[in-house]
């Protein structure tokens, strides 16, 4: 059995390793997240963005997104994948004429470079 200190201790590490993870496909929660991120890759990273727009009342969206998520843990650390629900984030999907789903935008340097 471990002392009182050495638990108390990788607990705090444990907990200090699931706050700093970050997700391997991050969902969008707002018009200013998306920004910061977009100015963050563009100007810092340097990483392509691949964005998947969609609904979680979409059939294809909800059958392409295991593969979205597969392709976004081998491609770790070489490109950033990010989600945005075209119903939380209309504005998002205005912005960039989002008409069916579900739909992937490709960014570099925060341009646009591929869409399908």
């Amino acid at each position: 059995m471990l002392s009182s200190p050495i638990r108390f201790t990788l607990l705090l590490l444990a907990i200090a390793a699931f706050a700093s993870a970050r997700p391997i496909v991050r969902q969008i929660k707002s018009t200013h997240e998306f920004d910061r991120l977009m100015e963050k890759h563009s100007t810092q990273t340097g990483l392509p963005v691949i964005v998947d727009f969609y609904s979680d009342g979409c059939g294809p969206c909800r059958q392409i997104a295991p593969i979205f998520k597969k392709l976004a843990k081998e491609m770790e650390g070489k490109a950033v994948f990010v989600k945005v629900d075209t119903n939380a984030m209309y504005e998002l999907s205005s912005r960039y004429g989002v008409r069916s789903l579900p739909t992937f935008k490709f960014f570099l340097g925060g341009r646009k470079v591929l869409e399908f």
